[in-house]
């Protein structure tokens, strides 16, 4: 399987990320 990162988004305070990726199985789009 592989995975691509889609976007990363930081807070305001800067205390926490948000990461959003989708992960390639078997040639199928999981989310």
């Amino acid at each position: 399987w592989s995975g691509e990162v889609r976007s990363i988004t930081y807070s305001p305070d800067g205390k926490s990320v948000s990461v959003v990726y989708r992960v390639t199985l078997y040639g199928v789009d999981s989310e």
